[in-house]
């Protein structure tokens, strides 16, 4: 029989793994929250000077430091991504773990698979999952993929989080640098003499 003690270990496992995956985040938001406040000031400054026209050197010069900026946004990115889906995958092995380890304990001391039900209750019904794990019916590694939310839909906090957060900053990145570009154009043909 499983034994309190090893359900805490791996309970110690996944909470190890969540505060990394956290850390990872929130640096990776850091990161891309000042990159993007350069990039904004480098996109606003020229254009707001009152001689715009005349700044065409400057503007010429922000949209290249934009460029620069954004290639290293991009790696940025792609770096981060990697790290924060492997430490996704650790807190998916780590909570996996616990689940089986639950499933040698009566129903009543399942407190983290119950928790991991109330999470997908939130979503959807779970009567199907209760009846599942909270008996004794034998379960598959594949049944507690479902339960810890592995692989889920555009609407799991993951994918939120680490893909389309992510995407829509990358949007965000497009979107200025095209406008710099723009105006840069517009600086170089509104200094041509006519």
């Amino acid at each position: 029989m499983e034994q309190p003690q090893d359900r805490d270990f791996l309970l110690q496992g996944t909470l190890w793994q969540d505060a990394l995956l956290q850390a990872y985040r929130s640096l990776h938001i850091t990161f891309q929250s000042i990159l993007l406040a350069i990039g904004i000031g480098l996109v606003v400054v020229p254009m707001s000077s009152p001689i715009f026209p005349k700044l065409t050197t400057q503007a010429i010069v922000a949209t290249l430091l934009l460029l620069c900026l954004w290639r290293l946004q991009i790696f940025i990115m792609l770096k981060m991504r990697s790290i924060v889906t492997a430490r996704g995958n650790d807190v998916n092995y780590w909570q996996r773990a616990v689940i089986l380890a639950e499933q040698k304990l009566p129903s009543r001391q399942r407190h983290f698979t119950d928790f991991k039900i109330h999470q997908q209750a939130c979503r959807q019904n779970a009567s199907h999952l209760r009846e599942l794990f909270l008996t004794d019916k034998p379960i598959s590694p594949d049944q507690v993929d479902v339960l810890i939310g592995k692989g889920k839909g555009m609407w799991h906090t993951r994918q939120v989080v680490d893909q389309q957060l992510f995407a829509a900053i990358s949007f965000l990145w497009v979107a200025l640098t095209l406008t710099s570009i723009g105006f840069a154009m517009f600086g170089i043909f509104a200094a041509v003499p006519k």
